[in-house]
């Protein structure tokens, strides 16, 4: 019986690893977008100041070297807006890709969670999966038969692991699955 809990446990850490990638990825793309957002920023700030230098420098020296300096600031400003726009549009559309996840992969949720909460039921739901196929898996391999009568006990416990287990079972994945829809929507 210990062996059937630490298979269990073994199991339920080796669902833990990917919703800690999806965590450290989670966090790699906030990171990247918010550097990319104060790039742009500092950018923007550098070139209103140097706009604002050269606007006093031009009522200052009408040249044409300076109007040619305050037309490249604008089209780098231009440049800037063009780029933050695009970032934008990038995240907004990574969060409203809406995909359609096939019947097998519904049913044993082999799809990538969304959050961290269907991350947790995913896991439950492998764990209690593995633990019940475990068990009818050793009780298989190593027959217990009734000492009185004689027979096996196969039946009463594949029959007993469905009635405990199936509706748990069944409950997460449906969680899952609400969830996951409920995210992409």
């Amino acid at each position: 019986m210990l062996e059937k809990v630490v298979i269990a446990a073994v199991a339920g850490l080796f669902g833990l690893m990917p919703l800690a990638l999806q965590w450290l990825s989670a966090r790699r793309k906030t990171k990247s977008y918010e550097h990319k957002l104060s790039a742009l920023s500092c950018e923007l700030d550098f070139l209103v100041k140097l706009m604002n230098l050269s606007s006093q420098e031009l009522e200052n020296d009408s040249s044409q070297a300076s109007s040619e300096m305050t037309l490249s600031i604008r089209l780098e400003a231009q440049r800037i807006f063009a780029d933050y726009r695009s970032l934008q549009q990038t995240e907004t559309k990574a969060k409203s890709v809406h995909t359609v996840v096939p019947l097998f992969r519904r049913c044993f949720l082999l799809f990538q969670p969304t959050s961290t909460k269907v991350w947790l039921i995913h896991s439950s739901f492998y764990v209690l999966m593995i633990f019940a196929i475990s068990m009818v898996i050793s009780e298989y391999q190593s027959p217990t038969f009734d000492p009185e009568t004689g027979e096996n006990n196969f039946t009463n416990l594949l029959i007993g692991t469905i009635v405990i287990f199936g509706p748990i079972i069944i409950y997460l994945q449906r969680v899952a699955m609400r969830h996951y829809r409920g995210k992409q929507e």
